[in-house]
């Protein structure tokens, strides 16, 4: 699922939700992976973008049993830059 919005002119912003679960289910019989949500905001000016992004990842049951018990919610940001010819 994702919700976009242009609030300004050159500004993008948006939201997206990712389900992820296996094709098949594991030895415990589980098949959810987890769910992620992504933040990003992209600068656009041509020729140059600046975009930088906030995730979280919530881990479902098959994750947790193929983490070992691990049930910390994960979450990584990133910035990038870039030059369009």
């Amino acid at each position: 699922v994702r919700l976009a919005v242009v609030p300004t002119k050159g500004v993008n912003v948006s939201v997206d939700t990712h389900y992820f679960q296996l094709a098949h289910a594991d030895a415990s019989r589980e098949r959810e992976l987890g769910v992620e949500m992504d933040l990003t905001i992209a600068w656009i000016r041509k020729p140059f973008m600046l975009t930088g992004g906030y995730s979280f990842f919530v881990p479902g049951t098959a994750m947790t049993n193929l983490k070992a018990g691990g049930r910390a919610t994960e979450h990584f940001a990133y910035v990038m830059t870039g030059v369009k010819f």
